[in-house]
C-alpha cells in the first residue's frame, strides 16, 4: 500500500516484456481478444497468463476442493455470483464476459455461476482439474490504471483501463478523469473468481457487502455482512506449520489479540 510509483513502473515494465518478441527470458504474452475470450478458459497455457498453477490428472492436485469444483454446478455447487455482480455485469449487454456466465433456473429463482474454470475440455477434463491463474496480464493492465489514477496520471489511467474496458466490448471506452471507483470497478468486472476483491477492498478501505438473498442468512452474524480492513478477521494469522518450519518467523502481531496462535 502506498507504493504507487513503484507499482506503476513495475506493471508498465511487466506488459512492455511480456509484449515484445518472445525471447528465453520474455514475451510473449498479449491480452486475450474479444473473439476468443469466451473459449479460451478451457485451454492450457495460453498467452494471456503469466503464471498459473497447472493441474493435471497424472499427478496430485486440489482435485474436489478446488475453486473449479466449488464453482460447478454439478460439483459441490457452494459458489454463485451475487445479485450484486449481476447488477453490475448487466450494465452492458455486450460485455464478453457474459459469455463466461451461466444461467440455471429452479423454482423461478435463476442462479448464475462462473465458467472460468471447466478444465481442459479438449483433453477431457471438467473442473476438477481446472488449471488455475495466479497472473493474468489483464491484472498488469489494472495495476497500472489503479497506480496512475492514484498519481493524478489521467492519460495513462485512461490508457490501461480502455486496454481491458474495450476488449470486454469493443464499442465502449472510457473518457474524462478516471476515478478509482471506475478502475475498482473493472476490477471487479474483470478479476471476478480469481481471488482479488478482498484484497482490493482491504487496500483501498472500501466496504465489503454481502447483497442479494443467495448471499445473506440469518445465521450470519452481522459483523460477516458488511466490514471493512478494520474487522479483526482481515488479520490473517501465519499458518503455525509455517511457522514451526522457520524460527525467523514471527506471528502478525495483533493476530494474538483474538487467535491463540
Amino acid at each position: 500500500m502506498g507504493e504507487n510509483s513503484k507499482a506503476l513502473t513495475v506493471a508498465m515494465q511487466l506488459i512492455k516484456e511480456a509484449q515484445t518478441t518472445q525471447s528465453s527470458t520474455k514475451g510473449q504474452y498479449l491480452l486475450w481478444t474479444n473473439s476468443e475470450y469466451a473459449s479460451v478458459w478451457s485451454k492450457d497455457f495460453t498467452n494471456e497468463v503469466l503464471f498459473q498453477l497447472s493441474i493435471v490428472k497424472t499427478e496430485n492436485g486440489p482435485g474436489k476442493e478446488g475453486i473449479g469444483y466449488l464453482l460447478w454446478r454439478n460439483g459441490y455447487n457452494d459458489i454463485i455470483l451475487s445479485d450484486d455482480y449481476m447488477k453490475l455485469i448487466k450494465d452492458d449487454s455486450n460485455d464478453v464476459r457474459h459469455k463466461v456466465i451461466t444461467k440455471y433456473t429452479s423454482k423461478q429463482v435463476d442462479y448464475y455461476y462462473l465458467n472460468k474454470y471447466p478444465g481442459n475440455t479438449s483433453d477431457g477434463e471438467n473442473p476438477e482439474f481446472a488449471d488455475v491463474p495466479v497472473l493474468r496480464l489483464s491484472e498488469g493492465y489494472l495495476i497500472a490504471a489503479e497506480a496512475a489514477v492514484k498519481l493524478n496520471d489521467n492519460s495513462n489511467a485512461l490508457k490501461y483501463l480502455n486496454a481491458i474496458v474495450s476488449r470486454a466490448n469493443p464499442a465502449k471506452s472510457v473518457t474524462g478523469v478516471v476515478t478509482l471507483e471506475r478502475v475498482m470497478e473493472e476490477r471487479r468486472r474483470e478479476l471476478v473468481g480469481e481471488g482479488h476483491r478482498l484484497f482490493d477492498a482491504l487496500r483501498n478501505n472500501m466496504r465489503i457487502e454481502r447483497k442479494g438473498s443467495a448471499h445473506v442468512s440469518p445465521s450470519l452474524r452481522p459483523e460477516t455482512k458488511s466490514f471493512d480492513r478494520t474487522f479483526f478477521k482481515t488479520l490473517m494469522a501465519i499458518p503455525r506449520i509455517e511457522i514451526d518450519a522457520n524460527k525467523n518467523i514471527v506471528q502478525t502481531t495483533d493476530i494474538k489479540l483474538y487467535y491463540d496462535v
